[in-house]
């Protein structure tokens, strides 16, 4: 087997926890800005593979909230990524529950179900999220198998407050003093923050029971 690492890239906390374990490397992008850097930074050292793990809005009608997604393709503007094949049949094989189809990447929240049926329309994505393009251009890049595989948090009929969006930190933390801050501001976000927050506990334990059906490198075939 391999002694070369595979890469993981989350977005939040909470997700590298999940993923973490020996022979993986989690990447955290935050925001995004610094991401690029930080996974050639990981390839410095070589990888098997890279994987895009966490949470994700949801764009197909038919995705509710906790929808465990793997990606066929990866699609931001006008690029577009498939996914490796055998990885991602192994990933359905094992998460039989799980929905395949394309991924849009975006660099910036999509926040409205008006900007997400447009997005789904334009692209057949049926989830959306800010790591996973960013990711396959670096497995393009370098040659290296890619996978993903996201859990919806916020369905495609759900508007997140922006009380929400203040909350995270570039490093992908939970900022709750921002997030008080805005909701003296607009106390009209607190219905909104609330189904937001039960909608992350609910996507958590999907992506929680994924990991735990994986096995050790997430269902990337070993050499």
């Amino acid at each position: 087997m391999s002694a070369l690492p595979l890469i993981a890239v989350v977005g939040l906390t909470f997700e590298e926890a999940i993923i973490a374990a020996p022979g993986i490397v989690v990447v955290r992008g935050g925001d995004g800005s610094r991401l690029d850097a930080a996974l050639e930074a990981a390839l410095a050292n070589g990888a098997r593979g890279l994987i895009s793990f966490g949470i994700a809005g949801g764009l197909a009608p038919h995705a509710p909230c906790g929808t465990v997604a793997v990606a066929t393709e990866v699609v931001h503007g006008e690029e577009r990524y498939t996914c490796d094949p055998d990885w991602t049949l192994a990933l359905l094989k094992k998460l039989p529950d799980a929905l395949d189809g394309v991924f849009a990447g975006v660099s910036a929240p999509v926040t409205t179900p008006e900007a997400k049926a447009a997005l789904h329309q334009a692209t057949g994505a049926i989830t959306v999220d800010m790591e996973s393009h960013k990711v396959a251009r670096a497995a393009a890049k370098h040659g290296l198998p890619f996978a993903a595989l996201r859990a919806i948090s916020d369905p495609a009929e759900r508007a997140l407050p922006p009380s929400a969006l203040v909350g995270m930190t570039p490093e992908g933390q939970t900022n709750a003093g921002a997030v008080m801050r805005s909701l003296a501001r607009r106390p009209q976000d607190l219905p909104g923050l609330i189904r937001a927050g039960l909608d992350v506990k609910t996507a958590t334990a999907a992506l929680l029971r994924s990991r735990e059906s994986l096995g050790p490198l997430l269902g990337l075939l070993l050499d």
